[in-house]
């Protein structure tokens, strides 16, 4: 238990740092862009190397999930460092399509990872459908209508007539539905698992991919109907809460993945 809490409180502290990184400012906006894209690949670099060095400790089908979810975690890494040439090395906005696209891969493969993660999980410990799924279901249900009201009507309502807005607004949809698809499986996972220890790794994880989701959404809801609808409005703080969004995912994911290995060491019951 004191490593788990010496682990919170680390990440805590990261957490804030950044979040005060942000709130402040401290350098010029080229400055401010580069430091914060760092950071954000940074954690989810470190991410996966945790996720990953789980895997390691684990045996048998046990590893296969946090392989799954290391490899997801990986693709996230590599997806952000191929944004940040477009986005910022090279200062392009990453508009055009073929910018785009080879980021977006990256971005797009972590959620079948994530899923096969989730659906191997359900298969190792042999859980049945029935009466665990209508909380889950619920749940995701209450969530896609979230997103559906804050950001995918007025996304879909503005007139965008160029190309590559209009991939924009179906990547948008997509990448929610996708969310709300991987929330679901986690909650499905805490609900039947609810009680155990195990359930504890699996609820940091849950979190952190509904982080992601209100961080898409955040992130979406500013490129796509702000900048749109408001173009005199300035978004930068809306943008960096996006960031803090993703940091925290990897965060949680993190902790979760540190979390699993204590319970099979058996040093965390």
């Amino acid at each position: 238990m004191r490593q788990v809490m010496l682990a919170i409180l680390s990440i805590t502290l990261f957490l804030l740092i950044f979040i005060l990184l942000v709130a402040f400012r401290p350098f010029e906006e080229q400055g401010m862009k580069i430091v914060i894209s760092l950071l954000v690949i940074g954690t989810s670099g470190v991410a996966a190397g945790v996720v990953f060095n789980t895997s390691t400790a684990l045996e048998g089908e046990d590893r296969i999930p946090w392989l799954l979810i290391g490899l997801g975690m990986m693709a996230l890494f590599f997806g952000d460092i191929v944004h940040t040439i477009y986005d910022v090395v090279i200062q392009r906005d990453a508009e055009g399509f073929f910018a785009k696209l080879i980021y977006e891969i990256f971005y797009f493969a972590m959620y079948p990872f994530f899923i096969w993660a989730i659906v191997t999980q359900w298969r190792n410990f042999g859980l049945s459908r029935g009466k665990w799924l209508i909380a889950p279901s619920i749940f995701a249900v209450v969530t896609l209508l979230i997103f559906l009201f804050w950001l995918i009507i007025p996304v879909l309502s503005y007139d965008a007539s160029a190309f590559t807005k209009m991939v924009d607004r179906v990547l948008a949809v997509v990448y929610l539905v996708l969310d709300v698809v991987v929330i679901a499986g986690a909650a499905y996972l805490i609900f039947a698992l609810w009680g155990g220890a195990i359930s504890i790794a699996w609820v940091l994880i849950a979190a952190g991919i509904l982080v992601t989701g209100f961080a898409d959404g955040l992130y979406y809801h500013t490129e796509l109907y702000v900048t749109n609808v408001y173009p005199h409005t300035i978004t930068t703080g809306m943008e960096n809460l996006a960031d803090v969004g993703y940091v925290l995912t990897s965060l949680l994911i993190l902790l979760g993945a540190y979390t699993n290995r204590l319970i099979f060491e058996g040093e965390l019951a």
